[in-house]
């Protein structure tokens, strides 16, 4: 009754039980018919080659040198841990039997049913590994069944053959740990009534438990899988939620300068940019191609693949032009890309690796119907940079700063906080030869990672003004060498509080002022936060700044 009730028929009494007793200790046993073993003798071997059996399922199985197989003393008799033989099976008419209990190793067992494509009770316990103490308690078990309900007699005692599994370790559990990882004061008392109850052997020793594993519980083999025991059984209702303590790791660091650069590299697509992956490493031809000499600075390759590969760049903009000529050449209009990578350096003998940003713009800009195509400029890559600043909130300057590679009147440097932190410009037309490039090409590069800290992911609420703003203009001649960026920096240090806006909306250089002057023009727009402000006020404001300009600057105020 109790094999009918989990799906198995009845064969006879003692295949009855060893099946029963399979179920009950998860150990596969099998009985053969000992009169029909030849040579009086059992042994454990490899199959010989082209050697076969029939199976008790009646199938006829080839075997080879890689299959585990329990012989007598001329054939298999049965393949190990996975189905016995036919001709050794137990019948009606059996009077003597050998029972069999093994501990076969779990990735043979899997190995050899795969390939014989043959699964059985026994082969899927075998696969998923047993606990060798079953292996004799499992068949004194069947032996007493056999005894008492097949009225058998035991005429022999139990032989033990085989290299035994190595024995098995103790598990040292540490209370501390276990509050620890559970975040509450178990008592010890708890912790050792837990285990024994769920068949382990505790031992108590100083400042821990050591833990003999439950041979039934094949998955608590470490110290956190005990701890997960307690925890169920301890109930994770009383475990109180709290929210974790302590600084931001490194880890969290990097994840977050990981999000500041994805939001780098959506906003330049969203403004049209094309974002580029170049090689790391590349040719010192490259370099040359661009005046720059491979110093000390440049990190070379000690056995490079080819010559193409020969050094780790120092900087992004040999790659972005290299990738600009290539795409001109094959008759792309309109070059906007931008690439953000590491670059490579060698300084005062330590090897250096730091994020950059690069890009470039050329060719011809066609924004359809309304608008005639055009050639793109300097401010045009000035603007998306100018937009990339504005939305990571960063205040940007753009000043004054050569390089050699661009040209000196269609350049400048890129200032954060009143350092440079990278260049915009012009490639000069004497480095454009090198790379077969015909038309006027633009880029950029910065040192990215000094921004990182400056990127602010939070979006803040500021609210809409209750009060107007009240604009004035304010035309000025200057020295031609004097940048607008200057000039709208003294503007705003004035009264940065109330001054909300200055814009640059005209410029002239011509007949009416001297040739080593320019005349520029601003709109300034004033407002406070708490009033309206006072035309009074406003005049007195703007009078200011033109007293600022002319003390700071020289400059000469123009009346509209």
């Amino acid at each position: 009754k109790d094999l009918e009730s989990i799906g198995l028929r009845s064969i006879n009494n003692i295949v009855d039980i060893t099946n029963f007793c399979l179920f009950e200790f998860g150990q596969p046993l099998h009985a053969f018919d000992l009169d029909k073993l030849k040579g009086n003798k059992v042994v454990v071997r490899k199959a010989k080659r082209d050697e076969s059996i029939v199976t008790i399922d009646g199938l006829k199985r080839v075997l080879d040198e890689d299959i585990l197989v329990i012989a007598d003393a001329e054939r298999p008799v049965a393949i190990a841990g996975i189905m016995g033989g036919k001709d050794t099976e137990v019948t009606e008419s059996t009077k003597n039997i050998l029972l069999e209990s093994a501990y076969f190793d779990p990735p043979t067992i899997r190995r050899v049913a795969r390939k014989l494509a043959l699964s059985s009770d026994s082969s899927y316990r075998f696969e998923r590994d047993i606990s060798f103490e079953n292996v004799k308690r499992c068949s004194d078990r069947a032996s007493l069944l056999i005894d008492k309900v097949a009225k058998g007699k035991i005429v022999s005692e139990f032989f033990d053959v085989g290299k035994k599994p190595q024995k098995e370790k103790f598990i040292v559990l540490r209370p501390s740990r276990v509050n620890k990882i559970l975040g509450v004061n178990i008592p010890e008392t708890f912790i050792e009534e837990t285990l024994t109850n769920l068949g382990f052997d505790v031992l108590s020793k100083k400042d821990a438990f050591n833990i003999k594993p439950n041979y039934l519980r094949k998955d608590v083999t470490r110290e956190i899988d005990l701890i997960g025991e307690i925890a169920r059984l301890y109930g994770y209702g009383k475990i109180p939620s709290k929210i974790p303590k302590g600084l931001i790791t490194t880890e969290t660091a990097k994840e977050n300068d990981s999000k500041k650069v994805k939001f780098a590299r959506d906003i330049l697509v969203s403004l049209g940019f094309n974002e580029v992956i170049t090689y790391s490493l590349i040719s010192t031809q490259i370099l040359k191609n661009l005046g720059m000499e491979v110093d000390n600075t440049i990190i070379k390759i000690k056995n490079p693949l080819s010559a193409e590969q020969a050094i780790m760049r120092p900087n992004l903009i040999c790659g972005i032009i290299n990738t600009a000529s290539f795409n001109l050449n094959r008759k792309e209009s309109l070059i906007n890309i931008f690439e953000l990578g590491n670059i490579y350096k060698r300084q005062n003998g330590n090897y250096n690796e730091e994020l950059y940003l690069a890009g470039a713009l050329c060719g011809i800009i066609d924004r359809g119907w309304r608008e005639k195509p055009r050639q793109t400029d300097l401010f045009d890559l000035k603007g998306i940079l100018e937009e990339l600043f504005k939305r990571l909130r960063i205040d940007v300057e753009f000043n004054k700063e050569p390089r050699q590679i661009l040209s000196d009147n269609s350049s400048c440097g890129i200032y954060v906080k009143e350092r440079c932190i990278g260049v915009l410009g012009e490639l000069k037309s004497e480095y454009l030869h090198s790379f077969d490039i015909k038309e006027r090409v633009f880029v950029f590069e910065m040192n990215f990672n000094s921004i990182l800290k400056e990127i602010d992911l939070n979006k803040y609420f500021t609210s809409i003004p209750r009060f107007p703003s009240v604009k004035r203009d304010i035309s000025l001649i200057i020295d031609r060498k004097i940048s607008s960026a200057q000039i709208m920096s003294v503007i705003r240090t004035q009264s940065s509080a109330l001054i909300k806006d200055v814009k640059l909306f005209d410029q002239y250089a011509g007949s009416q002022i001297p040739p080593d002057k320019k005349s520029l023009a601003y709109s300034i727009e004033y407002q406070a936060n708490d009033r309206t402000l006072a035309d009074e006020e406003v005049n007195a404001l703007h009078l200011t700044i033109a007293k600022a300009l002319q003390d700071k600057l020289s400059a000469q105020i123009r009346e509209r």
